[in-house]
Formats: C-alpha cells, sequence, structure tokens
C-alpha cells in the first residue's frame, strides 16, 4: 500500500510519497509496516517519479530506466515527458514474456520543472478559486497576480514570477501519460481517493496563497491524508519534493518532529530526540535485504488535529520556523 500525491501549482510542482513498506509474511501471517523505502526517485536535477504497485515490478523498470548501459540520455523535462512512456511499456511487455509471473501492477507519477518560464492561466479557474477562498476568509494572492488581465476580460493571464511545470501519471501495461494542467492534483496508490479528497478541500489554499506559503499547505493536506485514512499501513513519514524555476529541493516532513539528511546522496530519516535513524533505499535494494520486522518511524496519531477546518485560516501549521528557513535555503520562498 503507498501514497504518492502531486500537485501542480502556478509555482512549480509539489510532490510527497510516503517510505511505508507493506510486508507480507509466509504461512498467513499478519503482514508487517516498514517505514524505509524511497518512493520519489531523481531523474536528472529538474524531475522526480513517485511509484505505487508491485515492488517487483516496480525494481525491474527501474534497473532498466536508470540503467547506465542506456544513457546518455536527455533528462530535461520535456524530453523525460516524450520518451519515457515508451520506455516503460516496451520494458514491461518484453520484461513480461522473460518473467511471466513477476511482472504486476504498477503506476507512475512524474513531476517536473522548466528553467525559465512562466506559467499561464486560465482566469476562469482564477476566479473559480476566488469564489471558494471568499467564504474562508483567506487570502487569494494568485487573484492579485493576475488582476490586470482579470480587469481586461482576458481569457489568459501569464503569472509574473511563476514557474511552469509538468505533471503526469502512468499505468502498466500501456503507460499511455495523462497529463495533469496546472491548477489540478494527481493521486496514485491504494490511498489515492482519500487523498483526492482532502485535496479538493485544501485546493483554495495551495492554489491561491503565497508562494512562500503553498508548500506549507500542500504539506499539511499529506498529513491530513495519512491521520484521516483508516488503514493503518498507509502512513509514517513522507518525503516532500518541490520543483520550481528548473530546480528541485526536497525535505522531509513529520508530525512527530523528525528531520532529514543527505548521506552519501541518499535520505536518512533521524529523530532528534533518540537519535534513531533509517536510511530510506531503493525497490532493488528492498528487495535484495527485505524487512524482516517493524521499522515504523514517526507513525501519525489517529489525534483530531483540526487543521481540515480551513475557514478564517491564515497560515498553514507546517510552516514552522525551522521550515522557513530551509524553504529559503533552497530558494523556495518568493520574493516579492
Amino acid at each position: 500500500m503507498t501514497l504518492v500525491i502531486g500537485s501542480h501549482t502556478v509555482d512549480g510542482v509539489l510532490m510527497a510519497a510516503d517510505c511505508r513498506l507493506t510486508v507480507q509474511r509466509s504461512g498467513g501471517a499478519q503482514p508487517f509496516a516498514a517505514d524505509d523505502a524511497m518512493k520519489l526517485i531523481s531523474l536528472g536535477d529538474r524531475s522526480c517519479i513517485g511509484y505505487s504497485g508491485d515492488l517487483q515490478t516496480v525494481a525491474l523498470l527501474l534497473g532498466q530506466l536508470l540503467s547506465k548501459k542506456r544513457r546518455p540520455r536527455r533528462f530535461d523535462p520535456v524530453s523525460i515527458r516524450r520518451w519515457l512512456p515508451r520506455l516503460l511499456r516496451v520494458a514491461y511487455a518484453a520484461l513480461r514474456r522473460s518473467y511471466p509471473r513477476r511482472m504486476d501492477q504498477c503506476e507512475f507519477l512524474v513531476g517536473s520543472s522548466l528553467a525559465g518560464r512562466e506559467q499561464q492561466v486560465s482566469l476562469r479557474k482564477v476566479l473559480e478559486l476566488l469564489t471558494r477562498t471568499s467564504p474562508l476568509g483567506h487570502s487569494n494572492i494568485l487573484c492579485m497576480r493576475t488582476l490586470k488581465a482579470i480587469m481586461a476580460n482576458e481569457d489568459t493571464a501569464t503569472v509574473a514570477g511563476s514557474s511552469q511545470g509538468l505533471l503526469f501519471s502512468m499505468k502498466s501495461p500501456t503507460f499511455e501519460a495523462q497529463d495533469y494542467p496546472v491548477l489540478t492534483h494527481a493521486a496514485i496508490g491504494s490511498a489515492a481517493p482519500c487523498a483526492r479528497a482532502v485535496l479538493e478541500r485544501y485546493e483554495p489554499c495551495i492554489f491561491s496563497d503565497s508562494p512562500a506559503l503553498v508548500i506549507g499547505w500542500f504539506m499539511e493536506a499529506v498529513a491530513t491524508v495519512m491521520a484521516e485514512n483508516p488503514d493503518e499501513l498507509i502512513g509514517g513519514m513522507f518525503l516532500t519534493a518541490a520543483l520550481a524555476h528548473g530546480k528541485r529541493g526536497a525535505f522531509l516532513a513529520s508530525c512527530e518532529g523528525s528531520a532529514l539528511a543527505i548521506e552519501d546522496e541518499r535520505f536518512v530519516q533521524i529523530d532528534p530526540e533518540s537519535g534513531r535513524r533509517i536510511r530510506l533505499r531503493y525497490p532493488g535494494e528492498i528487495l535484495r535485504s527485505p524487512p524482516t520486522s517493524a521499522t515504523v518511524f514517526a507513525p501519525y496519531r489517529r489525534e483530531p488535529t483540526g487543521w481540515g477546518d480551513l475557514k478564517g485560516r491564515t497560515a498553514p501549521a507546517f510552516v514552522t520556523p525551522e521550515l522557513w528557513a530551509e524553504m529559503e535555503r533552497q530558494g523556495v520562498v518568493h520574493q516579492e
């Protein structure tokens, strides 16, 4: 079971994935959870790919995708969108012929940032969001950023200072790309229905607020998905990536106050109080050395958070001083 979500905002693409795997045991024993899966993987320096579904199938496909034998390959966002669906479709068909019992269902979500391009939006969508932010008493910064075009009765507007992105999903066996335009969300995995409902609830904040606060609203929405989902095998930590202005930033978020380090180009979860560390692993590494016991790290509590009520809210709960400093360091904070 898994969750990977993405939001295509006017200031880039936000992606998040949980780190939990469900490990099935032989003999009918109860499955257990392990929070050491790296479910957001870099494709070049401007894109990320997230996965859900059968881990063995994903590992075989990622092996084909990231194999050094197949390089050099163009990893700019537009090129990835062109060749990736075709590569996965051909590789899946070939692997299924060679390993008919090892290939199962899987799905991928890809987000990218295009350098040097500003985002164009439909003003009908902007005004629709305005009708939803007003009853909440919530600021609609996006409306202010497009006000001149609205007053001129234009149909579309290019948002100054924005960042154009790409967001699309692919599902076996055809891997036909489904594109998600700006001001829409995507979700894959077993928690996708719950995620879509929560993202729709947070949509006015994620799409309309100041660029500096949007990522906090997005992270709060992800945490709400995990807190509200009834399945105990979904949740734990989640890794978040912000793709904007031709760059990719990433950091870990958790209600339990955990932190993230990058060691040897790998993410490591750290509990500041106990010092406990869990190194996130790629699918192939997990298959070579499967978890033998539960390694749950900072699970989300079922306590009411109050986050779901957005009326009168001015800032997301996830924008802590530490997160703000990290956002500034990575250049995520918008400068007016």
